[in-house]
């Protein structure tokens, strides 16, 4: 099949995926339009935020991975995530067998310290997003929260992607996340700077969870010079973000203003997120993860979105279309269809769709 013909299939299964979105199906015609993927829960770090640090690596192997190619022809993005994929020996045919559908967007969950030239230059031809994990741009304070990793290594990393992009006139987008704690949080407006610096195209600030360091949570009960002093860097983030057309995104900025409360809004059927991009749509449905979406953790097990808690098959024994429309995954659907979320939807979706719908209120009270 030639690309124009891996289009035209690939717009198709979009359109009816819409169609049937819209309609709220139960069982779909249309296949998934993203993966995200767990290829490894190894890793070259030990975070002191991190919830598999004292668990046994493992990896899906390549067998079971080689089941994904099949929907390549209809995926327009796939999320690859870890621990740290560049440790996955079959990584690089994994992306280099996705990359040659252009349609896709490969997204790269990663430290960004094992990115060599050669990576560089693979990621400056190809259709790639890379979503760093970097938690103070003081090496000092770096140094201490991603245990074992050096940050002269991630800069000269981040000057190698640079560098071929220039030289390849690539495109590849640059994200930073960094999860926000007591022990950097007096060095959030650095960060703009270093964004700047090594053309990273948006940031965000996330909230320590789960709770693997209660000591270093600042947020659960915060204290009030503490919340003084983050709304104030947060404003200022925000101000020098926007100077540099920089895309800044804080998780817990409703928590810091006082307008939610966790506990409150839990079972609050209003507050479920949009997981997926189909928001300029005028649809009825709240979540579109079951009719867009499938997520493959490290042991095989599937479900629409990482926080569902529900399985809805197993890639390692079920066959996509098992999955696909399956029973659990009709739940799933017609659950959310008729607003019954209470008995399939996680806490932890519902606490980040809270987060996530009070900022977009705050978003349309101030335009």
């Amino acid at each position: 099949m030639n690309q124009a013909e891996l289009m035209n299939r690939w717009i198709l299964n979009k359109e009816l995926n819409q169609a049937e979105t819209a309609e709220g199906k139960i069982v779909l015609d249309s296949r998934p339009r993203t993966l995200m993927a767990i290829l490894t829960t190894k890793c070259n770090l030990k975070c002191i935020m991190c919830t598999r640090v004292k668990l046994k690596p493992q990896s899906l192997p390549f067998e079971v991975v080689e089941r994904f190619y099949s929907l390549f022809p209809y995926l327009e993005r796939v999320d690859w995530q870890g621990g740290e994929v560049f440790l996955v020996d079959y990584f690089k045919n994994l992306f280099l067998k996705t990359a040659s559908f252009p349609h896709i967007l490969q997204n790269i969950n990663t430290n960004a310290l094992l990115i060599d030239k050669e990576w560089a230059e693979i990621f400056a031809h190809s259709n790639v997003s890379l979503l760093c994990s970097i938690d103070s741009v003081v090496k000092a304070t770096y140094e201490t929260i991603r245990y074992g990793g050096r940050f002269e290594n991630l800069l000269n990393s981040l000057d190698l992607i640079n560098e071929a992009n220039k030289k390849y006139n690539g495109k590849v987008n640059l994200d930073l996340v960094a999860v926000v704690m007591k022990r950097n949080y007096r060095e959030l407006s650095l960060f703009p700077e270093f964004c700047r610096k090594y053309n990273f195209r948006s940031l965000l600030f996330d909230t320590l969870w789960p709770e693997l360091v209660p000591e270093e949570n600042i947020l659960s009960n915060p204290e009030v010079d503490t919340v003084k002093y983050l709304k104030g860097v947060l404003n200022k983030v925000e101000h020098e973000c926007n100077k540099h057309h920089i895309h800044f995104h804080c998780t817990f900025e409703s928590h810091l203003r006082g307008d939610m409360k966790q506990e409150d809004s839990l079972n609050k059927r209003e507050d479920i997120i949009y997981l997926n991009d189909e928001r300029n749509l005028q649809f009825n449905l709240t979540c579109f993860a079951p009719w867009n979406n499938m997520f493959i953790d490290v042991d095989g097990q599937v479900r629409p979105e990482c926080k569902c808690f529900r399985a809805v098959g197993n890639i390692k024994c079920n066959t996509w279309e098992e999955i696909w429309n399956g029973e659990i995954m009709q739940l799933y659907r017609n659950s959310i269809k008729n607003r019954e979320i209470d008995s399939i939807c996680s806490d932890m979706c519902k606490f980040y769709a809270t987060l996530d719908r009070r900022e977009k209120k705050t978003e349309r009270v101030c335009q």
